[in-house]
């Protein structure tokens, strides 16, 4: 499934504008980077096989945690100057959240974005996410005489960050997110070029 961006009406934290369900988690995205919140998808699904069993004696009970591993790590984008984040391509339809009992935190009829634009993220650079199926893709836009090299990306709380074949390993404990290497290209009359 394509992922989606859903803007914060007050349904998530204040410094949250965009949030977007991902493989085993949510993204919150906000003017200074963006949190992962994942959580262990087998622990879930113990779980449920679980709760289909009669459990006989209160022992057993015990014994069955109905715990999930949770992990959330963020990427901070140092020396950045960006405060708009709009989002792109809305979709034909729109998602409401009534979760609680506080009407304040409820929000309804809010648009869907199949894209999500940090403009100015540094001088001259825009950020943009979106997905190729069900995989978070961002591309940086330089524009002519930008200097890339102001790009600074923080990663910070996870388990430990490595560069193994030409891609960033990054380990959250129960799973491993990779990150392939960056490609620089340009289009030119039409034409993709490395």
């Amino acid at each position: 499934a394509q992922l989606t961006f859903v803007p914060n009406s007050n349904q998530g934290e204040q410094k949250v504008m965009f949030q977007s369900d991902i493989h085993s988690g949510r993204a919150f995205f906000s003017t200074t980077g963006v949190t992962f919140s994942f959580y262990n998808a087998d622990d879930v699904n113990r779980i449920h096989e679980e709760s289909e069993h009669i459990i006989d004696s209160e022992e057993e009970r015990d014994q069955q945690k109905d715990k999930v591993a949770c992990f959330a790590f963020s990427v901070n984008f140092e020396g950045s100057s960006s405060e708009k984040i709009s989002g792109e391509d809305i979709n034909n339809y729109h998602v409401n959240y009534f979760v609680g009992n506080d009407s304040s935190r409820w929000a309804s009829d809010l648009p869907v974005y199949n894209r999500l634009n940090y403009s100015d993220l540094y001088p001259g650079i825009d950020l943009v996410y979106y997905s190729e199926g069900d995989d978070l893709k961002y591309d940086f836009i330089v524009a002519p005489r930008a200097d890339p090299s102001i790009i600074s990306m923080q990663y910070v709380g996870l388990n430990s960050i490595l560069l193994r074949d030409n891609t960033l390993q990054l380990e959250l404990g129960f799973m491993t997110i990779t990150e392939v290497i960056p490609a620089a290209y340009q289009f030119v009359n039409g034409t993709r070029r490395e």
